[in-house]
Order: structure tokens, then C-alpha cells, then sequence
């Protein structure tokens, strides 16, 4: 009986609102509004269909807030947002300004899950309106109902999405829901497309990466949210892509892979790192034109760069690979005058010293691999090499050896002699990064690789998730497990350089560490260690 009441009621109030007999149909809206605050549990749809009708003739008299409180009472009761569709639009666009009652009734909706999306665009767009951008996108609650209002509606409405990316360029946050939105989006918000890129490719979602960062190359011009970028994304977006092709995929995406960095060097020309990844590819393909290719790109990214670790490496290496012995000394000997702590870069100094000085013995520069000899069994005087060319050196010239020999023909391999022992037995440890109020960075312990070990410092190996809590003059302590020892020796001290990577895309990273606080006692037995490792190789 009631249900067929109730459908009488709204057909006689619908006639009233057909023949546009307002005033008629307000004074027998009124009465109805009247009954249902009356009744403690009125019928929804009921309910929800006569506040409809009393927003719709509100609207028509020009008092348009209170249509719109008329209309959240309604959504409140369940109205048919389908149906009413055209009024929702209607009354949203005559609000200019949420007061107090309308936010706080909005948020009532949404947490009773009766929201709209034009309810909540509203709320969205509303929000803390004297707050600055950079305030309102930081905010947490603000964050809060972006997100809401985009798991229900985000990509049925753009507002909504567009705020929602905001809070996440200021909070510079990565995560999926980063990607969905810029997918969303298009490619206008470039900022947005990067940050979601990199959030793929650090779960190796390549090919969702590519995807993106395609779009980036794509654009021409580039529009960002907030403020002006500290780069240009396109450059970065470039380099990824060739990375991608390069070191991911492989294979026969080579050839693409260096065509995105040629399209990189046409934004940017003045970057080392990106001639030495063009190098990287040529050297490892078969072929004396790639080699060539390799060296050029090199010799580059020195001109750039002429502390360039990198490429003196490389340099040297394919110098030591084409026999030019003296040129890959020089590039090395660089290495080990700006950073000793470089790995094995005193074993690559050795091997090159030792066929340099063959080759000046074969070739009758006698006096100069004397001099070379005698260098390097300075640094070592078990040297075999060493012995064994100085000892064929006095069979085929014997008597003493000449004085004279000029200040040009040393190498000057003595200068990398240390100070203090070192060895490059790879050791597990733990390592804790501190800042120099000693309040933790990075409070959990994260394991770790040490190598080039000395009772002066060492050189870490990290995971690279890892890079953001490391700086340089970081204090950090390590805990290093020798072998035989129950207990770890604790050493303390700053992060004094980096180890530039070899690779374009890699997992790791290295990092030299000088030990200003070690007990005693672990100083002895670190000592200990090092020299019995010596005296066993």
C-alpha cells in the first residue's frame, strides 16, 4: 500500500513540474520534504526522486545553493544518477564555491559510497581553494579523496585525474597507479609519463616502459603541471630507450638502440656518459670498424670529460687488445692518479706495464724495459715477468746496466705504490648509513661486497635501489665478516668517491669508504687478514 502511495505522490508532483506549474508544485513539494523528515525511515527511491524534484525547482527560481543541498540530499538517498544525469550537471556548473555545510555533506556522500563524479570534481576543485598549489598537493587528505574519486571515476573524468597526477609530481611518488593515470592523461604531462617509465622499468616491465617512452620521443612540444622542469625529458627518454634496446632487449634491437642515442646527442651533444654508452655497444661487436667506432666515441666523451673514468678504462683495455701497450698504460696510470681506489686498477697498470716492457725488450728498446722492470719490482719484488726479462736482458747484454737512462723513459710506476697493503678478495658485510648527527639514513642493514680491502678503507659494492641514501661525505658503517671470525669488524667512515658503472643498465653500485673510526683490535685483525692474503698469492 505504501509503495503504491508514494508512486501516486510523485505522479501528481511530476504533472505540477510537466505543466511547469512551480509555485503549485514547490507548495506540494514542501509537504512531501515535510513527511519524509517526519517519517524515521522513509523510502529511499521515494525519498531520493522528491529532493530531486525540490533541486530541479530551486534551480528554475535562481537559488542555486539550495538546489544543490536539495541535490545531495537526493544522491544521499539514492538517486538514479543515470536518470538525473542532465540535473547533476545543471546544478554543478551554478556552484562557484563550496561552503563549509556542501564539503562537509560531499564527504558525508563519499563515505557512504553515494558519490558522483560531478560530486566529486566539485570537491576536488574546491578544495582549500586560499591554499597555494605546491599546499594543496601535498596535502594527505587532499591526496586522499583525489585517489578515492579516481578508483571509482578516474578515467571518466579529467579533472579528476589531472589532480590526482599532481599530488603525485609533488610527492614524486612511483607506483602503477602513476602509469594508469598517465595513461590516461596523454602525452601533455611529460613529467608524469617519465616518472611512470622509471617506475616500470624498476619492476622490469620493459615493454610497458618502451611503450611510454615512445610517447615522450613522440611530442614535440611539451606542456608540465606546476612548475618548470629541471630537464628536458625528451633527452633522458632517448637514453632510456637506447639502454632498453641496448642492454635489455639485445640482439637485433641494437641497431634501434643506437638510433634513439643519436637522437639524444641531437638534444644534448656535451654528454660523456651517453658517448660512453655508444661506445660500449661498438666495442663489444666483432669487427676493427667498431673497434675504431668504439675508440672515437671514447676519445669524445674525454674531450667532454678528460677525468672521464670510463673511457680511460675502456681506452685501455682496447689499447691492451690491440697491443698498443704504452697508450693503455697512460689512460690506466690517469685511473690511478685521480682515483687509487679504483678496482683492480693496479693490476691492469701491472699487466700493462709487463707487456710493455716485453715488447720494448723484443723490439731492442733495452733501456727502457730495464727501466720498466725495475718498476715494477718495486712495486712487487716477486714479479716474475719482471725477473725473468731482466735476467735475458743481461744474457744477451751482460755487464752492468747503463745510468744514464732519461727522466722520459720511467714510467713512474713507483708513485702507486701504497701506503698501506691492500687485497682484492671480494668479503661479505653489512653496511648502515649514518648521517653526521649520527641519526640513521638508512637504519636497516643492507647487504654488501667489499674488495680493494685495506686497513686505510675499502670499496663497497651496494644494491643500486640502494643509491638515494648515499652521498658523498656520507658517514657509514661497515661491518665486514673475515674469514674465521665468529664476529664482525666494525669500521666507521665517510663515502669519499663513487665507482662509475661499466654498464648502461646495471643492479649495483660501488662506492669508496675511508675508515676513520676501527678499534684496535679489529685494526690488528684487518691487519692480520690483509697481510696473510698477501703472502699467499
Amino acid at each position: 500500500m505504501r509503495d503504491k502511495a508514494e508512486k501516486r505522490k510523485l505522479q501528481k508532483l511530476e504533472k505540477f513540474l510537466e505543466a511547469k506549474e512551480f509555485p503549485s508544485g514547490e507548495k506540494y513539494c514542501s509537504e512531501l520534504i515535510r513527511e519524509i523528515e517526519e517519517n524515521p525511515s522513509p523510502a529511499g527511491p521515494y525519498a531520493a526522486e522528491v529532493y530531486a524534484a525540490n533541486s530541479q525547482i530551486e534551480l528554475t527560481k535562481g537559488n542555486y545553493e539550495d538546489s544543490f543541498l536539495a541535490l545531495l540530499k537526493s544522491i544521499g538517498y539514492g538517486l538514479d544518477i543515470e536518470k538525473y544525469e542532465q540535473l547533476i550537471n545543471n546544478v554543478s556548473s551554478k556552484i562557484t564555491n563550496l561552503n563549509d555545510n556542501f564539503i562537509q555533506c560531499i564527504k558525508n556522500l563519499i563515505q557512504i559510497d553515494k558519490d558522483t563524479p560531478q560530486i566529486l570534481s566539485m570537491l576536488i576543485n574546491h578544495f582549500y581553494t586560499e591554499w597555494t598549489p605546491y599546499q594543496k598537493y601535498r596535502s594527505e587528505e587532499y591526496k586522499f579523496w583525489c585517489e578515492k574519486a579516481f578508483k571509482k571515476f578516474g578515467l571518466r573524468d579529467q579533472l579528476i585525474m589531472e589532480e590526482l597526477g599532481k599530488c603525485y609530481i609533488v610527492s614524486e611518488e612511483d607506483s602503477a597507479e602513476v602509469y594508469e593515470i598517465c595513461k590516461a592523461l596523454g602525452t601533455q604531462y611529460t613529467d608524469l609519463l617519465y616518472r611512470a617509465s622509471i617506475f616500470c622499468i624498476s619492476n622490469d616491465c620493459y615493454d610497458i616502459a618502451e611503450k611510454i617512452l615512445l610517447s615522450i620521443v613522440s611530442t614535440q612540444k611539451t606542456k608540465y603541471l606546476l612548475k618548470p622542469p629541471k630537464m628536458d625529458y625528451h633527452f633522458p627518454a632517448y637514453v632510456a630507450l637506447g639502454d632498453i634496446c641496448c642492454f635489455i632487449k639485445k640482439g637485433s634491437s641494437m641497431k634501434e638502440g643506437i638510433e634513439f642515442y643519436q637522437g639524444a646527442l641531437k638534444i644534448n651533444k656535451n654528454c660523456a656518459s651517453l658517448y660512453n654508452r655508444l661506445g660500449d655497444i661498438y666495442r663489444k661487436m666483432e669487427g676493427q670498424k667498431n673497434i675504431e667506432a668504439a675508440k672515437d666515441f671514447y676519445h669524445k666523451a674525454l674531450e667532454i670529460d678528460s677525468h672521464n673514468t670510463k673511457a680511460h678504462y675502456w681506452l685501455g683495455n682496447i689499447f691492451m687488445s690491440t697491443k698498443e701497450y704504452e697508450k693503455a698504460l697512460n689512460h690506466f696510470s690517469t685511473i690511478a692518479n685521480e682515483k687509487p681506489d679504483f678496482p683492480d686498477i693496479d693490476i691492469r697498470i701491472v699487466e700493462a706495464s709487463e707487456e710493455l716492457a716485453e715488447k720494448d725488450f723484443r723490439e731492442g728498446n733495452m733501456e727502457k724495459s730495464q727501466a720498466i722492470c725495475k718498476g715494477l719490482l718495486e712495486i712487487d719484488e716477486n714479479n716474475i715477468k719482471a725477473q725473468m726479462l731482466l735476467k735475458e736482458m743481461e744474457a744477451v747484454n751482460p755487464g752492468p746496466p747503463r745510468q744514464d737512462i732519461s727522466a722520459d723513459n720511467e714510467t713512474g710506476l713507483k708513485k702507486y705504490k701504497r701506503k698501506y697493503a691492500r687485497i682484492n678478495t671480494d668479503l661479505p658485510a653489512n653496511l648502515k648509513v649514518l648521517a653526521q648527527t649520527d641519526r640513521d639514513l638508512m637504519p636497516e642493514k643492507i647487504p654488501s661486497i667489499v674488495s680493494n680491502l685495506s686497513v686505510a678503507g675499502a670499496v663497497v659494492q651496494v644494491p643500486i635501489h640502494k643509491k638515494g641514501n648515499l652521498l658523498l661525505g656520507t658517514l657509514a658503517e661497515l661491518e665486514i665478516h673475515l674469514p674465521g671470525n665468529t664476529a664482525p669488524l666494525i669500521a666507521c667512515g665517510p663515502i669519499i668517491r663513487f665507482i662509475p658503472s661499466l654498464t648502461g643498465i646495471f643492479e649495483s653500485m660501488s662506492f669508496a669508504i675511508h675508515f676513520q673510526e676501527i678499534s684496535p683490535a679489529d685494526k690488528e685483525k684487518l691487519t692480520e687478514h690483509v697481510d696473510l692474503n698477501i703472502e699467499s698469492l
